[in-house]
């Protein structure tokens, strides 16, 4: 057991551990943006074209909705990219330890 404070290398690559740091970004942008459209269906359902107030009122929920929960979606997809982007080689191609050396 060692007391290194250095993350492990890996055997084959010679590479250090690698964090995908874009998956958590990513999952919440998508749940988020699942969440919206779920409540904008909810209140679309709830639609009643004869009823002027309760079509007010639906269209100030959907308002509210995308007002509270747009920015975070924009947010997280923003953040994903950035981490995305910095695991990338200043060519576009993939940055690793393996696709650094050449060896898949």
């Amino acid at each position: 057991m060692s007391c290194d404070p250095r993350p492990a290398r890996h055997p084959v690559t010679g590479g250090g551990v690698r964090r995908f740091g874009y998956v958590a970004p990513t999952l919440a942008a998508t749940v988020i943006a699942a969440l919206i459209l779920h409540l904008l269906v909810e209140l679309g359902s709830r639609f009643d074209a004869d009823d002027p107030a309760g079509a007010l009122s639906v269209l100030l929920g959907a308002v509210a909705v995308l007002v509270t929960l747009a920015p975070f979606a924009v947010l997280f997809a923003l953040r994903a990219r950035r981490a995305w982007l910095a695991g990338m080689a200043p060519d576009g191609r993939p940055q690793g330890p393996a696709l650094a050396s050449g060896r898949h």
